[in-house]
């Protein structure tokens, strides 16, 4: 019996397409196209009606600030930048224009002229200009010093010593005399400061045993009881007829103002050349009277300055002294 072929018979080789995958690396495109922006900006418009950038008109006048001047009038008309100023001063009776700046808009000095008039003229900056003008004492008959014979109307003290007396805080002596360079008293001083700052007459008594009832009780009362001025410690007198020094005087006026001397740099006396001699007691005070522009030193021959503290103080002294402290505003009235 035959039960089918001894070998069996190889059926048709069934063939499947060959699918190849390839595991070489892909190579970047060497110039690929850029990708479009999907959000590009837009280009601005043009404004259609821009603001125009004005053009400075060459005639129009500068502003010429002028400040208040103390004894005359100043009258300057604003005039277009390149072109003349003229400055009209009309001093009070008794005064006389001593100096006239002029600076522009940065604070920088103008140049001055005179005209054939005697009028100060200067060209106008562009920015406009501020002019100030000193007006000062002209030692005529109006003048406070007139009447005291002993006052040098060209000395340096003349203007300060005048606005002493204009101002009640100096009187002469009975003969008429001023004494500009007799040495200030202690009593002296307390009455300046008295008659300036507007002190009250009936201060309690001072207690000091050399304090009589004469013309400067009521002054050296109230310096004591103000704290302004005080006795010798220990002695209990006050020192009438003593005379007050340069650097005492100092001392004096911060009190009088109640200037706070501490933390005050002393090192602003390094630049007068007898820095060192100033008392150990006053440098605070007076490198506070340096830096507020009360004292500025005496002149040497040889251009320096010297502070000489522990010279006695002149009446003519105290008297500029005094105008500085007033001038920088240390020194108000009450």
């Amino acid at each position: 019996m035959t039960f089918g072929d001894p070998y069996p018979t190889v059926k048709d080789e069934v063939v499947f397409p060959y699918i190849g995958f390839d595991n070489a690396p892909v190579e970047p495109d060497p110039d690929p196209e850029p990708e479009p922006d999907p959000d590009p900006d837009p280009e601005p418009e043009p404004d259609p009606d821009p603001t125009p950038v004005p053009t400075p008109d060459p005639d129009e006048d500068e502003d010429v600030t002028v400040p208040e001047a103390e004894g005359g009038a100043v009258e300057v008309e604003p005039v277009p930048a390149g072109e003349t100023a003229t400055v009209v001063c009309e001093p009070e009776p008794g005064q006389e224009v001593r100096d006239v700046i002029v600076t522009d808009s940065e604070g920088n000095p103008v140049e001055t002229a005179v005209d054939e008039d005697g009028n100060v003229t200067f060209e106008m900056p562009e920015g406009g200009a501020t002019v100030e003008v000193v007006f000062g004492c002209d030692g005529g008959e109006l003048c406070g010093t007139h009447a005291f014979p002993d006052i040098d109307q060209d000395e340096w003290y003349h203007d300060s010593v005048d606005w002493a007396i204009g101002a009640g805080v100096f009187h002469g002596y009975d003969d008429g005399t001023f004494g500009p360079d007799d040495v200030l008293t202690r009593e002296q001083a307390a009455a300046v400061l008295y008659n300036y700052l507007g002190g009250e007459p009936g201060a309690p008594g001072s207690g000091l045993s050399d304090v009589s009832d004469d013309w400067y009780t009521d002054a050296v009362n109230w310096a004591v009881a103000n704290g302004v001025m005080t006795g010798y410690e220990g002695a209990g007198a006050f020192g009438v007829g003593d005379a007050l020094t340069r650097e005492q005087f100092c001392s004096v006026v911060a009190k009088a103002v109640g200037a706070d001397l501490e933390g005050v740099d002393a090192s602003v006396l390094d630049g007068f050349s007898d820095a060192d001699s100033v008392s150990g007691w006053a440098r605070s005070a007076v490198a506070w009277a340096v830096e507020a522009g009360v004292v500025n030193g005496v002149e040497n021959p040889d251009g320096t300055r010297s502070l000489q503290g522990a010279r006695d103080i002149t009446r003519a002294e105290m008297a500029a002294m005094m105008k500085n402290a007033v001038d920088a505003g240390v020194l108000t009235t009450a």
